[in-house]
């Protein structure tokens, strides 16, 4: 881990311990105290639309071992699911996550935080996340041009890729380091004990009775109908915004592999919207 590095990550208001809300039948630690996670008021205008487009695309074509969901009308608050990666300590895993999404988005990113512990080391005790893409320039590497699935697929390469020079649990990096066979061991174990079985993530009895899979048909339904998602931004909003909202995504080459999925991720949404559009 660098030295004197701090990471910055954008968590969940309300989400400090790993939550049980009455949405989720997650499997949590029994020694954390349950909480419930808010995320401030509905969504309206360009993240509205934004966000009814995004999750229509998800619910159209997902991306290997991701899923997504609202849970109510209001929009702004998500649950996902991310499978780990065969041939990692997370695979046969399901790791639930929430996701708040803020009401400048998406010049602002989403806030995510995983509610499935997972024993990694740029995820912390209560599901905080160390990626820079969860967080504004100059810390972070967001732009209007991502999105949740992005995101998620992120998320899953974290998970198949830890990145030790960012390093949140400082226990668990220097084991990641110096004795990796018992990293993956515990991993394992880990993955075993909370993502494994009938009730790792969320079940589809959970989402059904949420109102989960409704939420997704009503989000594409209503994208459909949305205006496009480089729709202008607010008034308030920096030009630049706008411009890097509807700007192709960046061709250079990227410096790392989680560079290289955001650039490709980016690319695909983009063509998806074109397809939508016409």
């Amino acid at each position: 881990m660098k030295e004197g590095h701090e990471c910055a990550f954008n968590s969940i208001p309300g989400a400090g311990v790993w939550a049980n809300s009455a949405h989720t039948h997650a499997r949590v630690d029994p020694e954390r105290a349950p909480v419930q996670w808010h995320c401030g008021m509905a969504l309206k205008g360009v993240a509205l639309m934004r966000v009814q487009k995004e999750l229509k695309l998800l619910f159209e074509d997902p991306p290997p071992g991701i899923s997504a969901w609202a849970c109510d009308d209001s929009m702004n608050k998500l649950e996902a699911v991310v499978h780990g990666a065969e041939g990692t300590p997370y695979a046969n895993g399901r790791f639930h996550l929430q996701i708040c999404i803020p009401a400048r988005y998406p010049f602002e990113p989403p806030k995510v935080q995983f509610v499935t512990p997972i024993y990694h080391p740029n995820i912390d005790s209560a599901g905080r996340i160390c990626l820079d893409t969860l967080n504004l320039p100059p810390k972070g590497a967001w732009k209007p041009s991502l999105s949740i699935s992005t995101v998620l697929s992120s998320l899953q390469l974290l998970m198949s890729e830890p990145n030790p020079d960012d390093g949140l649990m400082v226990d668990i990096t220097a084991q990641f380091v110096n004795d990796h066979a018992r990293y993956e061991r515990t991993a394992v174990e880990h993955t075993r004990r909370y993502a494994s079985g009938a009730d790792a993530g969320v079940s589809g009895q959970t989402v059904a009775a949420n109102g989960g899979g409704e939420a997704a048909q009503a989000a594409a339904a209503s994208a459909d109908a949305a205006a496009p998602a480089d729709a202008a931004a607010p008034a308030d909003a920096a030009p630049t915004q706008a411009a890097s909202m509807a700007a192709a995504p960046e061709t250079s080459a990227p410096a790392t592999r989680v560079e290289e999925l955001l650039a490709a991720e980016a690319d695909s949404q983009a063509a998806k919207r074109q397809r939508h559009e016409e």
